[in-house]
């Protein structure tokens, strides 16, 4: 009876502990925050890349994200161009330093 028991006990501590593991293993979903800010990232990473020319591929694009996904307008409209200032802003730094070394 006694190895029973302990046979149950050891078998309750190791399920425990899958549990626990499963559970710091696991990746929390993105808040939606968190995913027009990806989003705006990639789209504007491509835009600033493609040096501005697909300005109309560039809205539609955030346009079908935001009906798709149904967000806020507002909100997707300023972190899309926070995203876009930042790229601009890294890729004029960037130049800037090359012409620097050019010189």
């Amino acid at each position: 009876m006694k190895s029973t028991y302990a046979l149950f006990a050891a078998s309750l501590l190791a399920l425990v502990a899958a549990c626990d593991q499963g559970v710091a293993q696991t990746t929390k979903a993105p808040t939606q925050a968190e995913e027009i800010e990806e989003f705006c990232n990639q789209v504007a990473s491509d835009f600033v890349a493609s040096g501005g020319q697909s300005t109309g591929l560039f809205m539609g694009r955030i346009q079908q994200k935001m009906l798709e996904e149904e967000w806020d307008p507002e909100t997707v409209s300023n972190t899309c161009s926070e995203a876009l200032r930042r790229k601009t802003e890294f890729i004029q730094q960037h130049a800037q330093a090359i012409e620097r070394r050019a010189q």
